[in-house]
This record gives C-alpha cells, structure tokens and sequence, in this order.
C-alpha cells in the first residue's frame, strides 16, 4: 500500500466533560460545526496515527498539516487536544491533518527527529489528496516547536505550500 494510505478513520465523541472544557475555552460552535477523527495512515510502509479535524458542512477547503511538538507522550495530541487546537482552526473553514510521529503514541517505528518523522506529515499530503472535501491548490502547514522544525524540513522538500507558520 502507499505512503498516505488511509487505514482506519473513526469519529472521536468527547465524553461531557470535555465538551464542557471546549465550550467554555472556545463555543458550542466548534462541537456543533466539526467533525474530528483518530486516523492511522501509513508512511513509509508504517502504522501512523494522528487526526483529522474538518467543518460538518459538505464542502471544499483548504488544507493546514499541523505539525505538533514535543516527543512521545509530551506534547502528543489526545482527544480533547485535538478539538481546543485542531477543530477549533476547522471551524474557520479548513481540513486540518495531524501526525504523532513514528514511535509515538502507538504508532509503528522509531521516533527519529526531524529525519523519516518528517515523511509522516508529508504522507498527510497524500492522504488530503485522497480526500474530496481537501483543495490540494491550498495547502498550508503549520508547527509549533518540535514541529516548526519539522515545518521547516516540509518546505525544504516542497515547494507548493501557499502559506506556512512556524510557532513555539
């Protein structure tokens, strides 16, 4: 199978607490309008995980990879992470993908910085190309500390991003 191969997709349902948590940092909007979801993807052949957060409403929108920090379980995404930081930017009219990384948060292989890691958010690219509510003619990337390192290796070997922002 190749690089960005969609393996499993499954809808994330915050328990109410955590609704309660996202309406009260951002609005019932966010919960009310996207959809998030744990995926596993491959990348190099390996069982990546990460999410997909995007509007409910049927549609065409750009598309923000967004590289995370951290390592391991420092900084990975969990499932209220990805709703106060993925769906949140959903909700403005975007797809946004995210990678935890090769050997982290049971993902296959080794955690390796700034090398193979980096093909994990580049196969998000093939994913979104899979995908039909993804505008493969507006792709943007983003990171945050580890992943503004990772951002930065993406525009060495991409030249198609129309936008990108590096935080930390």
């Amino acid at each position: 199978m190749p690089d960005g191969q969609l393996i499993s997709s499954n809808t994330v349902a915050l328990p109410k607490v955590m609704r309660t948590v996202v309406k009260k940092l951002y609005s019932q909007e966010v919960l009310d309008n996207t959809v998030v979801k744990r995926i596993t993807y491959l990348s190099d052949g390996l069982r990546i995980n990460g999410y997909l957060a995007k509007p409910k409403a049927a549609g065409n929108y750009p598309v923000l990879i967004w590289n995370r920090g951290g390592y391991g379980e420092r900084g990975a995404l969990n499932d209220l992470r990805a709703y106060l930081i993925l769906a949140s930017t959903a909700l403005w009219g975007y797809v946004v993908l995210a990678t935890q990384y090769r050997g982290n948060m049971r993902s296959e292989g080794k955690e390796s910085w700034g090398d193979k890691d980096v093909h994990d958010s580049l196969s998000l690219l093939k994913l979104a190309e899979q995908l039909p509510e993804c505008d493969m003619s507006r792709v943007a990337v983003e990171g945050a500390s580890r992943g503004g390192m990772t951002t930065y290796r993406m525009l060495t070997m991409r030249t198609d991003f129309r936008c990108a922002v590096v935080h930390a």
